[in-house]
């Protein structure tokens, strides 16, 4: 049988098993940690406080985060309209928080793709995103301390583990989403065409 996500999307096969994989090591605790820095940092509760991945879909809320650790870090973002915001829009604004990140001296090894929070690929990855920007913007002159202490849980990703099951010896040809192979490589690619830009500019 098959496997339905938390976003209501039905999963068979290896996708099924690489998104049980990802459920099992999740941590409500961290999760928790992550929430709470954010919350303090932007002086507001997260709407909805029980979901951090709805309440971070948007883009809206971790550019706000930036906009609180350092003034003006970004001003040309979409907004809402009439209450509600395209897909587009909020995957937009996602890249937008990246390239900040990248900006502002959070490593490569600490970045996630879009469709990680977007599509809800890997939570894992976002969340220790937020954790090393956490301690960026400490040295930014933020006064909510890093979060911590503890030690964060290895980043999960649906593609990573789906070449890594591939490998293994199978009875049937593993079944992989072709829209979370596009999704992340037209990412990648946005994502390495506008550091290229923003480095020859400076």
């Amino acid at each position: 049988g098959g496997v339905v996500t938390d976003t209501g999307r039905l999963l068979y096969g290896l996708d099924a098993e690489v998104y049980l994989k990802i459920k099992a090591k999740e941590d409500p605790a961290w999760n928790e940690k992550v929430q709470h820095w954010i919350e303090s940092v932007v002086e507001h509760k997260l709407e909805p406080d029980s979901d951090l991945h709805l309440a971070l879909k948007s883009g809206l809320v971790l550019i706000e985060l930036l906009n609180s650790i350092r003034k003006d870090t970004v001003t040309k973002y979409s907004k809402p309209r009439r209450g509600k915001m395209h897909p587009l829009m909020e995957r937009e604004n996602i890249s937008i928080y990246l390239e900040a990140c990248w900006n502002m001296g959070v490593t490569k090894n600490d970045m996630f793709i879009v469709p990680d929070l977007h599509s809800k690929a890997s939570m894992s990855a976002v969340l220790s995103n937020i954790a090393a920007l956490s301690s960026v913007a400490r040295g930014l002159g933020c006064k909510v301390p890093p979060i911590g202490p503890g030690v964060r849980p290895k980043k999960v990703n649906v593609l990573e583990d789906t070449e890594t099951l591939r490998a293994q010896p199978r009875a049937h040809k593993p079944h992989i989403s072709a829209e979370d192979r596009l999704e992340s490589m037209e990412d990648v690619i946005k994502s390495l065409k506008r550091t290229a830009l923003s480095r020859w500019k400076t």
